[in-house]
């Protein structure tokens, strides 16, 4: 009798055994599967710098850390870092090189592009009038001279009145009642760094030519005209009146002759 009360103890010892080291359990690490990037391509210039930021899938990832490398620290370098979420980009001379945010293994990576360029400051615009005063050409002035990226934009306030192509070419369209003067607003807008330089023209007569028409007389022999007028200049000729003594004669057949003349 005591023998069997012997075994059936040790047996429960070797059970609560089995019980308690079935109870233990491995640490699970979730693996990082995602990079997402807020840039997938930079303009930097030289000595500027900008962050860029990742965010991972799961969020709730473990046991890995993102890492950032520049294909070309001459170019462009990967200046800090916090915590593999947030990192500061830095151009170091003109170039392209490629910044690539990666998991430990490397199974997992995005990049972004970087150009290091020298940067628009400021645009102005240069007037190159052509012939045809129906029309006239713009040129972009840049700041600095030697610029990278010098694709412009054009524009124009008001089409009805004036267009301009993307070349800087203005083209007269309309004016207002009788020939009066419009005014219309060229501008010509920086692909890169969004700069502009605009002017504002006037276009007026009819057909519409760009500027404002005003009169010039000339002619020859002698002229002893008692009424003389002009019309369309801010301040027209109105005379009525005999001539004074000693002026040119007035010789029958004879025309003044008035020529159309620009004034911008």
């Amino acid at each position: 009798m005591k023998k069997n009360k012997l075994k059936l103890f040790v047996l429960a010892i070797w059970l609560g055994s089995t019980i308690f080291i079935s109870c233990k359990e491995d640490e699970l690490l979730i693996a990082l599967d995602e990079i997402e990037l807020s840039n997938s391509e930079l303009l930097l210039a030289v000595a500027e710098t900008q962050l860029v930021t990742v965010k991972v899938a799961p969020v709730d990832a473990t046991g890995e850390v993102v890492t950032w490398t520049s294909s070309d620290p001459s170019i462009a370098v990967v200046q800090s870092n916090e915590v593999g979420l947030v990192t500061a980009i830095q151009g170091v001379a003109l170039g392209i090189a490629t910044i690539t945010a990666k998991n430990a293994d490397g199974s997992v990576m995005q990049s972004v592009d970087v150009e290091v360029i020298v940067k628009v400051e400021s645009i102005a615009l240069e007037e190159v009038p052509l012939a045809d005063m129906s029309e006239t050409t713009y040129t972009v002035l840049f700041t600095p001279e030697n610029a990278t990226k010098k694709t412009i934009t054009w524009s124009s306030s008001d089409p009805s009145v004036a267009t301009v192509d993307q070349d800087g070419k203005v083209t007269a369209v309309a004016s207002g009642e009788n020939g009066a003067p419009l005014q219309v607003v060229i501008s010509a807008t920086s692909e890169e760094g969004s700069k502009t330089a605009s002017i504002e023209i006037t276009i007026s007569n009819d057909p519409p030519i760009i500027g404002i028409l005003y009169c010039t007389a000339s002619g020859t022999g002698g002229y002893n005209a008692e009424t003389v007028t002009t019309s369309g200049a801010d301040a027209n000729i109105n005379y009525v009146g005999a001539q004074p003594g000693g002026n040119y004669e007035y010789y029958e057949g004879e025309k003044i002759i008035m020529t159309i003349g620009l004034f911008a």
